[in-house]
């Protein structure tokens, strides 16, 4: 089993489990999984294995595609090949930090520029979450998210500008991450539209808010690979949900895939 499988089938797993760890959060923003059709367990068990396995083919296509190109998951990558130091684990809390730092932007920018624009009803009316649902719900944006829309879609994209161009240069892996930053934006919106009349301030809230942090996480992935651009998204979520407790409509950044 090469090792493009085996960090692959880490990640798969690890997105199983996030997808059932967002269940709590999900029934807090998503009324109709309060009346399910199907038990309950059943549909937590059934989206946490879907997603497990989707999430197993687009590691392993992203994992094929990046890491000749440098978009690789390194940590994972020597943590099962059984090599268990890496040079790169000492800039881990450097991507942290940019994490809390991009979080604090969007509150701000959030406060400051976008909720003026949003209707006072959708404000007012937004469901509270609590903490600790917000911070089970932080696992699924920093795994599943970032399988999804660094180490696949961006991957794929700088994958098709090399085979293009014929050479990898930085404008390549810049323009990468903002096109897989605008993917990751867009991807909000059905979640957004569960919260909110989907007018054109909160269309732009929403794409504005989620390609700022998209595209700091693709240059993290590019500059050091998959894990920091998950611990930045982790820490950006634990400002959002966990220590300021924004409701969900605030940051728009829940969704069941």
């Amino acid at each position: 089993m090469t090792s493009d499988v085996r960090v692959a089938l880490a990640l798969g797993a690890a997105s199983g489990l996030a997808v059932a760890a967002l269940f709590p959060y999900l029934l807090v923003v998503t009324p109709k999984l309060r009346t399910p059709t199907r038990p309950l367990w059943l549909i937590v068990i059934t989206r946490a294995g879907n997603a497990a396995l989707s999430m197993f083919v687009l590691a392993w296509i992203g994992l094929r595609l990046g890491a000749p190109l440098g978009l690789d998951a390194p940590l994972m990558r020597a943590w099962v090949d059984r090599r268990f130091t890496n040079p790169l684990a000492e800039s881990v809390p450097l991507a942290a930090v940019v994490g809390v730092g991009i979080g604090t932007l969007i509150l701000v920018l959030d406060r400051w520029l976008f909720l003026s624009l949003l209707p006072v009803g959708v404000v007012q009316g937004a469901p509270r979450v609590a903490r600790w649902k917000g911070l089970l719900a932080a696992f699924y944006g920093a795994i599943v998210e970032e399988v999804l829309s660094r180490l696949f879609l961006m991957s794929v994209i700088a994958w098709i500008g090399v085979v293009t161009f014929h050479r990898p240069s930085a404008r390549l892996f810049v323009a990468a991450s903002l096109l897989s930053a605008i993917g990751f934006a867009a991807g909000h919106l059905p979640a957004a539209a569960q919260l909110a009349p989907m007018t054109r301030p909160v269309v732009t809230r929403v794409m504005v808010l989620n390609t700022l942090a998209g595209f700091a996480f693709g240059i993290l992935f590019w500059r050091y690979g998959v894990e920091h651009a998950m611990v930045a998204h982790f820490s950006t979520d634990l400002v959002l949900h966990v220590v300021v407790g924004n409701d969900a409509t605030v940051s728009s950044k829940r969704h069941s895939g």
